[in-house]
């Protein structure tokens, strides 16, 4: 989890502590049969917010496992087998998705006099 969430979650959890811990004095002195109502009360609350804390560490596990999924894809995308795609992905694949009018596209597309490598969108 974000090391700027974590702490809020614990400043969160240090406020209700002390805040509840002052009720608490208040209402020793106003009426004690509500001291047990105030320990139910923050039981509740502590444990709705370690409810809320635990969903977010699950979002954010999703989350980076969803980030780290892509980015395998697209590094398998750029990198066949972990090798260049032009040792890995043959001209006849393109002719087979494409068809041969693709031929022409491609010819069309490239700067003959250039003997560099050029970067094409398909």
């Amino acid at each position: 989890m974000p090391d700027d969430l974590q702490a809020a979650f614990e400043a969160t959890r240090q406020s209700l502590d002390s805040h509840l811990s002052d009720i608490k004095e208040k209402l020793v002195k106003l009426d004690r049969t509500l001291v047990d109502a105030a320990e139910t009360a923050r039981s509740k609350i502590e444990h709705q917010l370690e409810r809320l804390h635990s969903q977010a560490a699950r979002a954010e596990a999703l989350k980076s496992e969803l980030v780290t999924r892509h980015a395998e894809t697209l590094s398998q995308a750029l990198y066949p087998d972990k090798g260049l795609q032009e040792r890995g992905l043959a001209g006849i694949y393109f002719l087979a998705r494409y068809g041969p009018e693709f031929l022409h596209q491609l010819h069309d597309a490239i700067q003959t006099d250039c003997h560099d490598h050029q970067v094409l969108e398909l």
